[in-house]
């Protein structure tokens, strides 16, 4: 690490080489913090470029980079950004579940059980994206589901289209790996007995008569508490400096932002994508 300067990793997953290299050498360009363009290296399925960055602290840095690499994970890309410091040696991993470990939004497979409509999936959209402020939208989208029973919510969760390199993903990652969701705790727990995850975060629903009645208020994850989980298993900014999280969404930012290295990876829409990137492909890169 040199004093006046940092190095940062961009791993893409994206075919367009030379636009991905263009578009963010401009971008660094035009917020006037580009020293160098370092190197590069592509590969058939993913693009690796290092940039040398002054004059712009870690917070600085992602905030001006995580809401365009959020809009373009849209489109069915994939990005990894992280310090060129020893990338590869991570401490912990920390997921998002929804359109991250798994290819969908529980809360909209959770209404389909209710309704065939898509106001649920439209309003989750508009939160995902940060239009919606998520506390508020996720009580209301509780409510929504009201009177679902316990034995709808375990068959749901029994159900769910997990991510087919998962295994893969936690191998190469080989480090203590904890899921990090606003969602309910039963789908956390379902991946938890399924693969090796170290412990989660997660909301929980008030059950009466075994019917949904809306949360736990005392267990409602907002963005910043996911942070706070990451602080707190780290224990140290040295350890913070090789976590490493993964999102998709507004919700994810503040998380994104303390972490290490970020990965910005929505699986739905790897699913629509012409050519999608699996997860695992991203992380080997580094």
């Amino acid at each position: 690490m040199n004093r006046k300067y940092c190095e940062y990793i961009i791993v893409f997953g994206h075919t367009e080489y030379d636009v991905m290299y263009a578009y963010f050498k401009d971008l660094f360009n035009s917020a006037g913090v580009l020293e160098d363009a370092v190197s590069e290296e592509r590969s058939s399925r993913t693009g690796r470029l290092v940039f040398r960055i002054s004059g712009k602290s870690k917070s600085g840095l992602r905030a001006l980079i995580l809401p365009i690499l959020m809009e373009q994970s849209q489109e069915g890309y994939a990005f990894v950004l992280c310090p060129a410091i020893s990338p590869g040696l991570f401490s912990f991993a920390f997921f998002d579940l929804d359109n991250t470990l798994i290819s969908a939004e529980m809360m909209v497979l959770l209404f389909g059980k209710i309704s065939s409509g898509n106001s649920m999936q439209e309003l989750t959209r508009l939160t995902m994206s940060g239009i919606l402020p998520f506390a508020s939208s996720f009580i209301h989208r509780v409510h929504m589901l009201e009177g679902l029973t316990t034995d709808t919510l375990q068959a749901v969760a029994d159900e769910m289209p997990v991510i087919p390199d998962l295994k893969d993903v936690l191998s190469v990652l080989n480090c203590p790996a904890y899921i990090v969701t606003g969602g309910f705790g039963c789908f956390a727990r379902k991946l938890m007995s399924d693969y090796s995850f170290a412990g989660y975060l997660c909301s929980e629903p008030r059950m009466e008569d075994g019917k949904l009645k809306g949360l736990k208020e005392e267990t409602i994850i907002l963005p910043e508490d996911k942070a706070a989980y990451i602080l707190k298993i780290a224990g140290s900014e040295q350890r913070l400096s090789h976590c490493v999280a993964v999102g998709d969404g507004a919700n994810d930012m503040e998380m994104l932002s303390v972490a290490g290295s970020a990965v910005v990876y929505n699986a739905t829409a790897q699913q629509r994508s012409k050519q999608p990137i699996r997860l695992s492909a991203i992380l080997k890169s580094l």
